[in-house]
C-alpha cells in the first residue's frame, strides 16, 4: 500500500488516476462545477457514480451548476444525492482512492489551497469504497434530466 500527503496539482492527481486503469469511478463531493466535469469525465470512457447536494440554494449561489449535473446524466453516469454531504472522495476501481478538501470544482482542483491523501492499494481505498457505497444505499434515487425538464412540481432538485 502505497499512501501519499498532497498539496497541490489535484487536477493533474486526477486526470492521471483517470487515465491509468480505471473503469469504474465513484465520486463524492458537495459541489459540482461544469467546467471540471467537461475537464475530467465528459472524454473518459467509464462507469460514473457521483454523489452530491441537491440543494437550491447551492444552485441558486453558483458553487454548483445543475448543467453540470445534467452533463453528467448525459454521460451515463448515475447521479445521487445525500443531505448534508461534506466528504470529497474519488475511487477509481477498487484500489485507488483520493481523499481530499477539494470540491469538484475548478477552484477546489487548481486554484485553492486544498490537502489531501491519495492511497493506492491496500485496506484505506477498500474502506473508502464501503464508505461510499454505505452512503450510495442511503442515497435518493438516481437523478434522471427529465426530473427539471417535465415541468413536474416538486423536483428533487431542491
Amino acid at each position: 500500500m502505497a499512501v501519499r500527503l498532497v498539496d497541490g496539482g489535484w487536477w493533474e492527481e486526477l486526470e492521471a488516476a483517470r487515465d491509468g486503469d480505471a473503469s469504474v469511478v465513484r465520486i463524492a463531493s458537495p459541489f459540482i462545477k461544469l467546467g471540471a466535469v467537461e475537464g475530467l469525465l465528459s472524454e473518459a470512457s467509464l462507469s460514473l457514480r457521483i454523489l452530491t447536494r441537491f440543494n437550491l440554494d447551492h444552485f441558486r449561489d453558483g458553487v454548483s451548476d445543475t448543467s453540470a449535473l445534467r452533463r453528467l446524466v448525459e454521460l451515463g453516469a448515475q447521479v445521487r444525492g445525500v443531505q448534508r454531504l461534506h466528504a470529497k472522495l474519488h475511487l477509481f476501481d477498487a484500489n485507488h482512492a483520493v481523499i481530499t478538501s477539494a470540491n469538484m470544482t475548478e477552484g477546489g482542483l487548481r486554484k485553492n489551497h486544498e490537502l489531501g491523501v491519495i492511497a493506492e492499494g491496500g485496506a484505506l481505498p477498500r474502506r473508502c469504497g464501503a464508505y461510499f457505497d454505505e452512503l450510495w444505499k442511503k442515497s435518493a434515487p438516481d437523478l434522471a434530466v427529465r426530473d427539471w425538464t417535465s415541468g413536474r412540481s416538486g423536483s428533487r432538485l431542491s
